[in-house]
């Protein structure tokens, strides 16, 4: 709905931890666990995470982008369950120090084999970009070490060809394990600081320095599959969580008209859902809302229709009145999300008001009986009441604060 009526674009938004304090650690842990279901490259499998406070137990509800419909694959599942479990046994059963050892090792490599689809794009992304940049390196060196080169590259122009060609395509057959293990051994190599150096200086070459980015940004990326599991462990030996099993959400249902996606927004019983209701059905025919939204459902080319996986387990949440662990209702995954979806309700309801406008006032022509108090129920003053009302009471419509 909102693409229709309006586009907007916003800055990034990043996540900050202190470990230090205890619900942050919380919020790591089961952070890493949703990123642990995340095993392709892309939306879909993009996973959200929700720990229910149930009396004997914890329960995790998790949801992804692409099972919206058909629901959270068995194999999603039993892969979050079996991580749980040996987090488990990781903590909870006395063993020897070699013992643990073994344990952590398995399952830091569990958690890489189940990403391996997304392990095999990133690094046949890290391997084109490598190659790229040997490529002009070599290129650069075999001319004499141009003025240009020097000054762009520097003098460790050797010294980093030799490092990137551990990142060639030869290796790509490698396991994902052995290709998120050199990422992470190299993630801090001088070779890495003289990459940051060297885009700096092609800032006005930046499809040279793009292809020098990216191979800085995978290193990165396939050391976190090594890093992610090891602060698993160490998050849930300092948490030391009580567990339960996991569940996961029904399909989500196909709301997609205006007025199934205003009652998201507004509940049924709040009393300006009347007046917001009857601005759309003037505006909706006007403007072929419930048209123009099946057909980006509908449409072939585009993505397929899903419900984001946060909004899912804030939905379900809300509905089934389920109480969240601690009373932290921060959804682990892309936490941010539950301040955009109140961003973008706000910014909905303010384009319902503005687009249609109050209707000018007269009298009735005829008899004259109309009181001039009596504003039309879409008036300016009666939708400036309603948006300051929205701001206050949209964290309750999805279930709670961030």
């Amino acid at each position: 709905m909102h693409g229709i009526l309006s586009r907007t674009q916003a800055p990034r938004s990043s996540i900050h931890c202190d470990i230090k304090r205890l619900s942050d650690l919380r919020r790591r842990f089961h952070l890493n666990l949703a990123i642990a279901c995340d095993n392709d490259k892309g939306g879909p499998s993009t996973t959200a995470l929700a720990v229910q406070d149930r009396e004997d137990a914890l329960v995790y509800w998790i949801a992804a982008n692409g099972d919206s419909q058909g629901g959270i694959s068995p194999e999603v599942a039993a892969h979050l369950e079996g991580l749980i479990r040996d987090l488990a046994n990781i903590v909870g059963l006395p063993q020897t120090a070699e013992a643990r050892e073994g344990l952590e090792r398995a399952f830091v490599e569990k958690f890489i084999n189940f990403k391996s689809p997304k392990v095999k794009k990133e690094n046949m992304r890290l391997s084109n970009a490598a190659e790229r940049c040997i490529k002009y390196l070599s290129t650069g060196m075999e001319s004499e070490a141009s003025d240009n080169y020097v000054n762009v590259v520097g003098a460790r122009g050797v010294s980093v060809v030799e490092w990137l060609r551990k990142f060639d395509k030869s290796h790509n057959a490698r396991p994902a394990t052995q290709l998120c293990s050199l990422a992470y051994s190299e993630r801090h190599k001088p070779e890495m600081n003289e990459l940051k150096a060297i885009i700096t200086r092609l800032e006005t070459c930046p499809d040279v320095a793009k292809a020098f980015h990216i191979v800085y940004h995978t290193v990165g990326r396939l050391a976190s599959h090594v890093r992610t599991p090891r602060q698993l462990i160490r998050d849930a030996t300092d948490l030391q969580e009580r567990t339960g099993g996991t569940s996961h959400l029904d399909p989500a249902d196909e709301r997609t008209t205006a007025l199934d996606s205003l009652r998201r927004m507004v509940r049924a019983e709040d009393e300006r859902f009347e007046r917001l209701s009857g601005n759309l059905q003037v505006m909706g025919p006007q403007l072929y809302l419930d048209k123009g939204m099946q057909e980006f459902f509908d449409d072939e080319a585009g993505p397929p229709p899903s419900v984001h996986a946060e909004v899912q387990v804030l939905d379900h949440f809300y509905q089934q009145k389920l109480t969240y662990v601690y009373g932290d209702a921060w959804l682990e995954q892309r936490g941010v999300l539950q301040h955009m979806i109140e961003d973008m309700r706000k910014l909905v309801l303010v384009r319902l008001r503005d687009m249609l406008g109050p209707l000018p006032y007269r009298t009735d022509s005829l008899t004259a009986i109309t009181e001039k108090e009596e504003l039309p129920y879409w008036s300016e003053n009666s939708m400036s009441e309603d948006m300051s009302a929205a701001e206050t009471d949209s964290s309750q419509a999805m279930g709670g604060d961030t």
